[in-house]
């Protein structure tokens, strides 16, 4: 029984990883939709696996090293994976409509337009494409030469995830607060980027503006760089429930549950997950000079 309770936090440890695992496998088929919500289900069985180790006081170096191990390939390596994967296809599409910038009807062939953004639809079929779709063209094939310049934005995720990681489990006494935004923040926020314009494409809002990769590498080069900066960030690991105690927990609550809603009401519930970690970016930021200050 002793060794059983180590085996149940390990165990969803490990399946976090497994979801991980084949965000990365989806992605690189450009199923982004699919690969974001195993991201998701990774992130409460993130949460889960340490939740069931306090209640079962099964805390052990084994499981803490599994956890970093997992959260590196779910929060790290699967979202750089997913942003490759979306400014690739974003490079592809620039090259198209370089070479043909009419409105003419294309053959289906090399590349495919996609009616949801992401899936194919009756289009597979050889049909010409509809001028409903808004021309966003992606490149189905694995046969492009490797954009290195895509391919060294996704990687500055996982590479500072890994150091990260790596700072955390060398300094101790990290409860109250950490340094460094935690990778499954930035794996979340990171993740929800193809899913919310993918979600404002479907909603009928004009997407080509946000279509530019040197617009979605401002916000990667942010993630990796809050990463890894000692920048004191609140946790969520309470003492008590108390005011005092939880009192910057309460108000980052407080304001988060209205974005939400917001973000409900506008149908782009994805669109949440980036503001609430921005959010937690801003109140962390204010808490600290406010504790400055206090000194």
């Amino acid at each position: 029984m002793s060794k059983l309770k180590y085996f149940v936090p390990n165990a969803i440890t490990l399946s976090s990883l497994f979801c991980g695992f084949s965000a990365i496998i989806f992605a690189f088929n450009n199923e982004l939709r699919f690969a974001f919500m195993l991201i998701l289900i990774g992130s409460v069985l993130d949460f889960l696996d340490g939740l069931t180790a306090k209640l079962l006081d099964a805390k052990s170096e084994l499981g803490a090293q599994l956890d970093s191990l997992s959260d590196l390939v779910t929060f790290g390596v699967a979202p750089g994976v997913m942003i490759y994967v979306l400014m690739d296809v974003i490079t592809d599409r620039e090259l198209f409509l370089d070479i043909d910038n009419s409105n003419r009807y294309f053959d289906y062939g090399k590349f495919m337009v996609m009616s949801d953004f992401w899936e194919f639809n009756e289009y597979t079929s050889g049909k010409y494409a509809s001028p409903e779709v808004n021309q966003l063209w992606v490149y189905r094939g694995w046969d492009s030469q490797i954009s290195w310049k895509v391919l060294a934005v996704a990687g500055l995720i996982p590479i500072a995830g890994a150091l990260r990681l790596a700072k955390f489990n060398v300094k101790q006494n990290q409860v109250a607060s950490f340094e460094g935004l935690a990778i499954p923040a930035a794996g979340l926020f990171v993740a929800s980027i193809p899913i919310v314009i993918e979600q404002f494409f479907i909603e009928g809002y004009q997407v080509d503006d946000l279509l530019d990769k040197h617009l979605i590498a401002v916000p990667i080069f942010l993630i990796a760089i809050l990463m890894v900066l000692p920048i004191q960030m609140f946790s969520f690991k309470l003492k008590s429930l108390k005011w005092k105690d939880a009192k910057v927990q309460y108000i980052f609550i407080v304001w988060a549950i209205p974005l939400f809603v917001t973000c409900l009401l506008i149908k782009n519930i994805w669109l949440s997950i980036p503001l609430i970690v921005f959010l937690y970016l801003i109140v962390s930021v204010i808490n600290n000079l406010i504790r400055r200050n206090e000194v």
